[in-house]
């Protein structure tokens, strides 16, 4: 099935079967959106599916491609709420870098990702939420324990996308939610020019909880005046920059989460002293240079801590007043 230029089909309840194939179902561009229900794609093809992201796509069922996965085109989307369901045979998505490098979602968008989902993310590309004062995008990826959700770079390897960006417009009347997700292998440069499997920048989005941030080749996250909270997750095997970064007013809560450095200069680095995180029963672990830097202002109580080559927390100096 070939769709071009704006096709939205409806296609239900059919058996399309492939004979060497390149797909059982091909859009050329991201304005082509099918409706897809309780079909069976089976036959030899090379690839399933390429779609628009606006597809809707439920109770399918898929065996005989020769690669996994569902490809699906980036856009720029608006007032729409989107679903993406775990088909029988093809729990992949994978995101194209093309038309443009972000699947943004914006003005009031939402996605929302079933548990047993992995989102694979080509070279070029991220997830980007929030651009516009009319309100802001949201992703719901709340997994399971026995089925998280993965987002992870289409090459396998760290440092293979652009990671997850939450702007100052992301909480903006909406809010987003990661739990029992694993975030990893990012930190490609994204368009604020940092590195890091997510970035926040004025915002206090996402919650994120029972959810692992790894391998990236950056930072494990980077805040930007920004304030979410962080519990009961694992930050693990990034590379040498902070494991957690922090600037300009950036004040999150951060609880129960075990941080492991990889040779990283801190586990916690804040740019200066506006900087004060809330820390509280977290484990720090594995080689660091040194362990945390915290504006003065901060609350930390229960943690522990080993690995770090030279002892002291460093506290920045600050004039301090009582609040009236």
């Amino acid at each position: 099935i070939h769709c071009d230029n704006k096709s939205f089909p409806i296609i239900n309840n059919n058996t399309v079967t492939g004979n060497g194939n390149s797909s059982w179902l091909y859009c050329t561009d991201n304005t082509s959106n099918p409706t897809i229900t309780g079909n069976k794609f089976n036959g030899n093809v090379d690839k399933s599916l390429r779609l628009g992201p606006q597809f809707q796509m439920t109770n399918n069922s898929f065996s005989g491609s020769v690669n996994k996965g569902i490809e699906v085109y980036t856009a720029t989307l608006a007032n729409i709420d989107l679903h993406w369901y775990k088909q029988t045979g093809e729990s992949i998505y994978i995101i194209l870098s093309s038309p443009q490098s972000y699947l943004t979602l914006n003005e009031h968008a939402s996605l929302t990702i079933d548990p047993g989902i992995t989102l694979k993310f080509q070279s070029g590309s991220g997830l980007w939420l929030g651009t516009s004062y009319r309100g802001g995008g949201s992703v719901i990826a709340n997994g399971t324990a026995s089925e998280q959700i993965l987002f992870t770079s289409s090459s396998g390897n760290s440092g293979g996308w652009k990671g997850i960006v939450f702007t100052n417009y992301s909480d903006n009347n909406t809010s987003s939610s990661l739990t029992h997700c694993v975030i990893e292998n990012g930190g490609q440069k994204n368009d604020r020019d940092v590195s890091a499997n997510i970035y926040c920048e004025e915002t206090n989005t996402p919650n994120l909880s029972h959810s692992i941030i790894r391998n990236s080749i950056g930072h494990a996250i980077y805040l930007k005046k920004s304030s979410p909270t962080i519990a009961q997750s694992s930050l693990s095997n990034n590379n040498t920059s902070a494991v957690i970064q922090l600037t300009d007013e950036s004040n999150p809560s951060i609880s129960n989460c075990t941080i492991t450095g990889n040779g990283s200069s801190y586990w916690l680095y804040c740019a200066e002293n506006s900087c004060n995180p809330q820390l509280v029963e977290n484990s720090f672990g594995g080689s660091v240079d040194r362990s945390l830097r915290l504006g003065p202002q901060f609350q930390m109580t229960n943690n522990s801590f080993t690995g770090n080559i030279n002892q002291g927390i460093e506290i920045y100096t600050a004039t301090l007043a009582s609040e009236y």
